[in-house]
């Protein structure tokens, strides 16, 4: 349920509307675990085999169970024989089908009703980050004139308040290109404005045309576009990066949309998460918008633009099926004298620590050793490796120790403790578990941006997958082991009351 919020809130949903995912518990079924599974059965994915046809098979299990192309299945059997066959699947056949390839043992061995259960595991392939760069055929120079007119003419005005940034306040009426004129809209309605520089006292009309009578303000921001040229210039340099990013025609499903603005006699450019208001920034897992700047450099647009892609990819990325579930979740502890732990939100100039909660609904789980990794995605889209520090690596982070596993909660040491402070909004800390130890941490501290596209070779499978993410540097499933998971926890941090 928590990875179908965060996908939903990855791809722009408002989970403020009815269609928020939930659960709901009878109870006459309260004493039973969910799909009635024995508790502490934690057995990972499997499939059933449909048909054989040489080495080719047929599978039932497919992306609804977690088995995407690339996945290996191993065959189980109830007397624990050696060498049972390996599968590996190439094809999807919807949701609950798929087709595999034989690539260990012998066809011969495998017959229908046979079960499979997953190896090793392949992650499913990032879906591209969609984007919208509003076509317009005036030059840089026609813009920025409008813009000049525009910014006079209101600044005179007692009604209009000029809005420098839609992600802080909610503009009642947008300017913008529309196809082949300028126009501007509210809630309701559009004006189409003529001539390529329309005039002030024709903005000023159509402003007062569009106000309701219960507007004693209007609220108005200027979205100005990229000329086509440049807008060409843009397509051809982050062609590069064509498996990451796809540029589309139209607003519609776009992730995020480039946007300017008129600040300070100059253009400044943004892309911007569309269908956010400002009372919605703080809830958003991605950033609203990327930094402003002034000069059109190709170099910063796709760098802005692949930390979103990053950002949007860690947020996407499922766990295997983990036969051995790691008993623990991430916990905050608040280090205000009195005060326990606390999840949300986060207020500016609180301390907290990391610490490790037992999951109250594992009663005496079995598992092995796992090292733990911790890290934030904050507001703006840093990666910050929370714990272990990246000069100890994996001395500190192995996990249950005798001495603290029978504790609830496990505190993980002063050196995690943080203040909370700007920038405000919402923060995800990511709890990644593995019983083989990550020797190259500094793949979970970033800026979001990858300038190296090359995967180093010592890297192992995990690291691969983890370094490549959201880079468009992979072009196959990276096969890893399932003995592995991922967990998160979007928290909001607040400014402080300034009454």
């Amino acid at each position: 349920l928590m990875r179908v919020n965060a996908l939903m809130q990855s791809e722009g949903c408002n989970l403020t509307s009815p269609s928020t995912p939930n659960l709901e518990l009878r109870s006459a079924g309260s004493n039973k675990t969910l799909f009635g599974i024995p508790a502490g059965s934690r057995a990972t994915v499997n499939a059933t085999v449909l048909h054989v046809h040489r080495t080719l098979v047929t599978l039932q299990g497919s992306i609804a169970a977690g088995i995407h192309n690339g996945c290996r299945l191993k065959k189980i059997d109830r007397a624990n024989k050696p060498d049972q066959p390996v599968i590996e699947v190439f094809r999807s056949l919807g949701l609950d089908s798929c087709q595999a390839k034989v690539i260990e043992g012998s066809p011969q061995t495998i017959q229908p009703g046979d079960f499979f259960e997953i190896h090793r595991w392949a992650a499913p392939p990032e879906t591209r980050m969609k984007i919208w760069m509003p076509p317009c055929p005036l030059t840089q120079a026609d813009i920025l004139q409008t813009a000049k007119a525009a910014r006079a003419g209101i600044g005179h005005s007692d009604t209009i308040q000029w809005v420098d940034d839609p992600t802080e306040i909610n503009p009642t009426h947008i300017m913008s290109w529309n196809k082949d004129c300028w126009q501007i809209k509210s809630s309701d309605s559009a004006i189409p404005l003529s001539g390529d520089r329309p005039s002030t006292p024709h903005i000023l009309q159509a402003l007062h045309t569009l106000r309701r009578p219960t507007e004693k303000i209007a609220r108005f921001f200027l979205r100005l576009p990229v000329d086509d040229h440049t807008r060409t210039n843009i397509e051809s340099h982050i062609a590069f990066f064509k498996d990451a990013v796809e540029p589309i025609f139209s607003s519609l499903n776009a992730h995020y949309i480039l946007t300017g603005r008129y600040k300070n006699g100059n253009i400044e450019y943004s892309w911007l998460l569309p269908n956010k208001t400002a009372n919605q920034s703080h809830n958003s897992l991605l950033p609203i918008r990327t930094g402003w700047q002034t000069a059109i450099s190709l170099e910063t647009l796709s760098a802005h633009l692949l930390r979103l892609v990053k950002i949007r990819a860690w947020h996407q990325l499922p766990s295997p099926p983990d036969a051995n579930r790691f008993p623990y979740h991430l916990s905050l502890r608040n280090l205000k004298p009195g005060e326990t732990y606390k999840n949300q939100p986060l207020v500016e100039g609180e301390e907290y620590r990391l610490a490790l909660q037992k999951q109250s609904l594992c009663p005496n789980p079995t598992t092995t050793k796992r090292y733990i990794y911790i890290f934030v995605i904050d507001s703006q889209g840093t990666g910050t490796l929370l714990f272990p520090s990246l000069k100890r690596k994996n001395s500190e982070n192995h996990f249950p120790q005798e001495e603290n596993a029978r504790q609830k909660q496990i505190d993980l040491g002063n050196e995690t403790a943080f203040k909370v402070r700007a920038p405000f909004g919402t923060d995800t800390f990511f709890l990644l578990t593995t019983e083989a130890a990550i020797a190259n941490p500094e793949v979970l501290d970033f800026n979001g941006v990858y300038r190296a596209y090359q995967i180093p070779e010592r890297y192992s499978p995990l690291e691969r997958l983890l370094y490549g993410l959201g880079s468009g540097a992979r072009h196959r499933p990276d096969v890893t082991p399932i003995s592995w998971s991922i967990q998160r926890l979007p928290l909001q941090s607040l400014p402080k009351s300034r009454d």
